[in-house]
């Protein structure tokens, strides 16, 4: 009786773990359950291609065996059952330049590197870099256009006293961030140092400026900062904007939007510890307004929260953003993306009223990525002529984008490129070239 119960038990067993082996491949094949895909810039191997040379050289099985790695079934969820057992037992973070530090504060350590002056790049290039900057404000100023440089606040500077205690006896020396800030004043540089402003108000202000487990300001931060941005402009062009206003403000254990990007690029199992947060419900006052105040944007990541709530469209007259003055963000018409390089820089700059650069701490030393330097060059250039054909691909690129978000106009297309035996892509073309040439007109 035993006997059988033990073989009965064993049979158990066995089909039990069978099952458990068999559900991972039957995910990977069928897809009976929706994962949540892993946080981050997560670079998964493609299906290998079977040929003759591929198979002789051994090159299939290599990717053959690259792709299952990347590709079985749950593995996003194995990847964080493993990091959070990492996390839990032996403190360890299974993310690039992440460091935790006291009482669970997460830090980028590139923010760190440059708080502490290890990205130091030197007085003399720092006045270089302010002294073209200053050149390229003065041709802008006398064309009616204010540039105003941005430094975003950033987490290292605001939390020095969560630094893991490894960093406990490293000595601070002078940063990109204190040299630039000083070498503005020295010149005139119209700017915000919201890195000083938030490290000042750190003890004064009624929520935290930034999250324990995120790298950008706060939600509620990204209010005070538009606010202030507005102020700032009301004052030195001494008009109205629209103003956002503050309907109610939510507090919430659990992080929105941002509020965690670095906990979340951990991919644990279960959330990273966070304190309560302010959520502000805002909504847009256009009571006495100046409409027609047109400003881009120059920025990193830090500008993204400010462009999605508004700032740009509404404040800032359909404003465009130039995401590391790489490519251009317009939300007019929708959401259209452009390479910069595919432009005329000086063109489009004058086409604004004010020119913002936003940065932070963590990337000051790559200097408005290159766009001041840019425009330099094609200031200094007396024979400079805009590039009509560039801005001529620009204005049509728009135009194509607006075909495409616009069903009707999609429709009435597609409909003519069959009647005319040409592709919807040359017809939308035509029609775009068109379109342009009437507004010229």
């Amino acid at each position: 009786m035993g006997s059988k119960r033990n073989t009965v038990i064993k049979r158990a067993i066995y089909i039990f773990i069978i099952v458990l082996l068999a559900i991972p491949v039957v995910q990977q094949v069928v897809g009976f359950a929706y994962v949540i895909p892993l946080n981050g810039a997560i670079k998964l191997a493609e299906p290998p291609i079977l040929t003759d040379s591929t198979w002789f050289s051994g090159k299939y099985q290599t990717q053959a065996e690259e792709f299952v790695k990347d590709n079985f079934g749950f593995r996003s969820e194995f990847v964080r059952l493993n990091n959070q057992l990492d996390y839990w037992f032996f403190g360890v973070i299974n993310a690039n330049s992440i460091l935790i530090g006291k009482e669970g504060y997460l830090f980028d350590l590139n923010y760190i590197n440059e708080y502490l002056g290890r990205y130091y790049i030197g007085k003399d290039e720092i006045n270089s870099k302010v002294t073209k900057l200053k050149i390229v404000s003065d041709s802008l100023e006398a064309r009616g256009i204010d540039i105003i440089f941005l430094l975003a606040a950033g987490k290292a500077s605001y939390f020095p006293e969560f630094f893991p205690d490894s960093l406990a006896n490293v000595k601070k020396t002078i940063s990109n961030y204190d040299d630039f800030a000083r070498a503005f004043d020295s010149l005139g540089i119209k700017h915000i140092d919201f890195n000083k402003w938030f490290v000042e108000m750190k003890d004064t202000t009624s929520y935290q400026l930034f999250t324990k487990g995120g790298i950008h300001w706060s939600k509620y931060s990204e209010y005070l900062v538009g606010d202030s941005i507005i102020n700032y402009v009301e004052k030195l062009r001494n008009l109205r904007l629209p103003r956002f206003l503050v309907e109610k403000i939510d507090v919430s254990i659990l992080p929105k939007y941002r509020d965690n990007d670095i906990g979340e690029s951990m991919n644990l199992l279960f959330p990273h510890s966070t304190f309560p947060m302010a959520y502000p419900r805002l909504s847009l006052s256009n009571e006495n307004a100046d409409l027609n105040v047109k400003a881009m944007v120059v920025a990193d990541s830090y500008y993204w929260e400010l462009y999605n709530e508004g700032l740009s469209r509404d404040v800032f007259d359909m404003g465009q953003f130039w995401y590391y003055s790489k490519e251009i963000y317009s939300q007019e018409p929708g959401w259209t993306i452009l390479p910069v390089e595919e432009t005329d820089i000086r063109y489009q700059v004058e086409q604004n009223d004010i020119v913002f650069i936003l940065q932070t701490e963590a990337t000051i030393n790559w200097f408005a990525f290159g766009f001041v330097d840019e425009l330099y060059d094609l200031y200094m250039d007396k024979d400079y002529q805009p590039n009509l054909e560039l801005v001529k691909k620009h204005e049509i690129n728009l135009i194509i984008s607006k075909i495409n978000l616009d069903k009707n106009w999609l429709a009435t297309i597609i409909k003519k490129a069959k009647e005319k035996g040409i592709s919807t892509e040359e017809m939308i073309l035509r029609d775009a070239n068109y379109v342009y040439e009437s507004r010229k007109k």
